[in-house]
């Protein structure tokens, strides 16, 4: 029993000492590399989302919220100008037909597009791939 406890108290022992030992800085050798500032992530970055912090190179659970979130509204905007065209495209079409353009016809403007126009401009939209 005796023995028992000697090995458990040596061993905390142990323990304790490995425990101190890898609090400590390492000792700087002959070879060691320095790593560049530049290659390491900053403890907190300002950017137009909010500041992003990390830790070891690793975000917190504030940034990451942030970082998805940002990415979520960026998709909707992305999802919304993709549709864009076609959506246009539908209402020229129905405008068409309530003018009496219809599947086979050629519509022709007089005039080029201006700001009056009821659908978007010919940048998003061309025109000239609309249905008739």
């Amino acid at each position: 029993m005796a023995l028992k406890q000697n090995i458990v108290v040596a061993a905390f022992i142990a323990a304790l000492g490995l425990a101190s030992t890898q609090a400590q800085t390492p000792p700087k050798m002959k070879m060691t590399t320095p790593i560049p500032p530049s290659i390491t992530t900053p403890d907190s970055i300002d950017t137009p989302i909010g500041t992003l912090k990390f830790f070891d190179g690793f975000p917190d659970d504030e940034t990451v919220q942030k970082v998805y979130d940002n990415l979520d509204f960026s998709r909707g905007i992305q999802a919304f100008m993709s549709g864009m065209p076609g959506t246009s495209l539908v209402g020229m079409r129905t405008g068409f037909q309530k003018l009496g353009v219809i599947n086979g016809t050629i519509l022709i403007y007089e005039d080029r597009l201006d700001s009056k126009s009821l659908f978007s401009p010919g940048t998003p939209t061309p025109s000239t791939s609309a249905p008739g």
